[in-house]
This record gives structure tokens, C-alpha cells and sequence, in this order.
């Protein structure tokens, strides 16, 4: 009898230890957080983003009431009226894969963060539980670049005279520009570049940063004065959708410089003084007058303005005028003091 008490014993107690080391460990939840998606990809300062969470339970055990939580830290936060807490419910034992659990949040990405990665932070736990666990994931963010031609120095060519043309070009994006091809062309053909073709090569624009495109270029001597279309084209390739962007807009270059005279005393045939007067300038002249202003030593008897008309390029025309010298007409005037005063004495002395 104590023979097989003792072995009853001796089996319990082999027992006890086996039946511990057989506990099923799957009966536990093993809950995971992962980043599946975020659109845009990548995400872009200033910009807002979907992100998408994917929930798995790879364990054996159920998680009720999972909460899920987003945590607000810089450059990320929730935009206005979304929800930080996120109540999935329960996940069910082996839920992963194609059976995950997905949620979003709509986010604003700080419009001042510089390019880079970034930690998404995210925590979860169950419903009255005082466990948390934290999880972060990365996301990369870029910046939106953005060039503009902002300006060009001279609006005024002067036909056949070589001038230099100057083009602004500024980054105005929060990320450096880089390999910007630069180019411009007036379809009519009345200006051209002097000494270099109308494309030009800038290697890098920093933020906030511009750069001078010096061109020389002549409008045509033959051009007919009027404002002209320059069409202007900036291209660089976007890191962010690894495709080739192109700025193109257009300015305007007034051809046809200004008027200009020349004035020579042409011939002085009797009483009046005549002048030649020459268009020297780039563009027609209308409705010129010509006028002797009072001065001092001459005197214009009779009107001190001619109309001599319109005048083209290259043209001339004769404005004549009853002009003499003050100076002369102190003589005659003299003069003829002197003959009255004579013939006086003369007609005294038949007296």
C-alpha cells in the first residue's frame, strides 16, 4: 500500500511541472503598428497628407476595445476637426496581412520644416487599460520648389544698336534649385542674341536666393517701332516627382528707341532765314512745330512758330523765318535816325 501511494505521489509530482510548461503562449495578442501608405508620397512642407495606419494582431489572443492614438509633435498635426483618438474595436486572434485593420488621419505638415525624415508618433491600448505602447514611424518630407522670372532690366531697344538684356530668375520655393535651363524667343524674329545663342545653363539657385542672365542681343534695324513678345521658359527636374517642371510666361519689349533732330541753317535768301530740320531718330515724328524762342540779339518779325508736319525716319523738311539781328536793327534804326535828322538841317538851311 505505501509501495503505491509513493508512486501515485512520485507521478503527481512529474506531473504538476508538465502541464505548466505546456501553457499555450499563443493564447496572447501581439498587437503591430505600421505605416501603409501616405498620400502624397513624399509629403511636401506647407501640404496636407492621408496617412494610412495598418492594425495587426499576430497573436493568438483577442484585443478588445483597441484605442488608437495620433500624437501631435513638429512638423505634424491633425488638421482643424479631426479626431486624435481612434476606437478599431476588436481584433479578432491572427488578424494581420490581408485580414489588418486600416485607419487614416488627414495632417498638416508645418509649412517651415526643411526637408528630411521625420518620426510619426503613435500610441495605442485597450479600453481601461493602463498600459500604453508608443510606436513611431518614419515619413519623409520634402519642399515645393518654385522659381519665377521676376524681372527684366531694359524695355526699350533701339533699332540696330546692340544693347544688353538682362532676366531675373528667383527661387521662391523652400527648397534650392538645382541644374535650370533658361531660355527665351521673340517668334518675330526683330531680336535676336549678339555673341551667344538664347539659352543659358544656372547650376544651382539657393532659397531666397536670384540669379542674372546677361544676353546681348540688337533689334533689327528695319523694325517697325512697337511693342514686342518675348516668350521666356524656365525647366528643372522636381525631386519630388522625379519629372521635368517648366515655367513659361511672357514680357514685353518695346522696339523703336526715340525721336531725335537735327538743325541747319539752310540758306538765307532775302529777308527770311531758313533751317533744314532732320529726323535723326529711330521713329517718326507727327505734327512738328518749330519755334524760335525770344532771346536776346534776335527778333522774328511776324510768327515765331512754323508746322512743318510729319516727319519719318530719315526725312527732312524747311521751316523759314522773318529773323534778324538786334543788333542790325539798332543799325538801321540808326540809320534812319540819321537820314531824318539831315534832311531836317537841309530843309532849315533852303530856308
Amino acid at each position: 500500500m505505501k509501495k503505491i501511494s509513493l508512486a501515485l505521489f512520485i507521478l503527481c509530482f512529474i506531473m504538476i511541472p508538465t502541464s505548466v510548461a505546456f501553457t499555450d503562449p499563443s493564447d496572447a495578442k501581439v498587437i503591430s503598428i505600421s505605416l501603409v501608405n501616405h498620400d502624397p508620397d513624399p509629403a511636401i512642407a506647407g501640404d496636407i497628407m492621408e496617412i494610412y495606419l495598418g492594425i495587426e494582431n499576430t497573436g493568438g489572443g483577442s484585443a478588445n476595445d483597441l484605442i488608437v492614438e495620433f500624437v501631435p509633435e513638429y512638423p505634424f498635426t491633425l488638421v482643424v476637426d479631426e479626431p486624435a483618438v481612434q476606437n478599431i474595436g476588436t481584433m479578432n486572434p491572427y488578424q494581420y496581412n490581408d485580414y489588418m485593420k486600416i485607419i487614416t488621419y488627414t495632417i498638416k505638415v508645418d509649412s517651415d520644416a526643411s526637408a528630411g525624415s521625420y518620426d510619426l508618433k503613435i500610441r495605442y491600448y485597450e479600453l481601461g487599460d493602463s498600459t500604453l505602447t508608443e510606436k513611431s514611424v518614419t515619413i519623409d518630407v520634402k519642399n515645393m520648389e518654385m522659381a519665377e522670372i521676376i524681372r527684366i532690366d531694359k524695355t526699350n531697344l533701339v533699332p540696330g544698336k546692340q544693347s544688353s538684356l538682362k532676366f531675373t530668375v528667383n527661387n521662391v520655393g523652400k527648397a534650392p534649385l538645382r541644374d535650370l535651363i533658361f531660355n527665351w524667343i521673340n517668334e518675330d524674329k526683330i531680336i535676336l542674341p549678339v555673341g551667344s545663342d538664347n539659352t543659358k545653363y544656372i547650376k544651382n539657385i539657393d532659397i531666397g536666393e536670384s540669379v542674372d542672365l546677361d544676353y546681348q542681343v540688337v533689334a533689327d534695324p528695319n523694325a517697325d517701332p512697337g511693342l514686342y513678345e518675348l516668350k521666356l521658359y524656365l525647366s528643372y527636374d522636381d525631386p519630388i516627382t522625379y519629372e521635368e517642371e517648366e515655367i513659361s510666361t511672357i514680357a514685353g519689349v518695346y522696339v523703336g528707341g526715340g525721336t531725335d533732330f537735327d538743325v541747319a541753317l539752310s540758306d538765307n535768301p532775302g529777308s527770311e532765314t531758313s533751317f533744314s530740320i532732320a529726323n535723326i531718330g529711330s521713329n517718326p515724328a507727327y505734327s512738328v512745330s518749330v519755334i524760335v524762342p525770344r532771346q536776346n540779339g534776335w527778333q522774328v518779325s511776324g510768327s515765331n512758330s512754323v508746322i512743318i508736319g510729319n516727319l519719318n525716319k530719315g526725312d527732312y523738311s524747311v521751316a523759314s523765318f522773318n529773323l534778324r539781328s538786334t543788333q542790325q536793327m539798332t543799325d538801321m534804326q540808326d540809320q534812319n535816325l540819321k537820314k531824318r535828322m539831315s534832311m531836317r538841317r537841309q530843309d532849315r538851311f533852303h530856308r
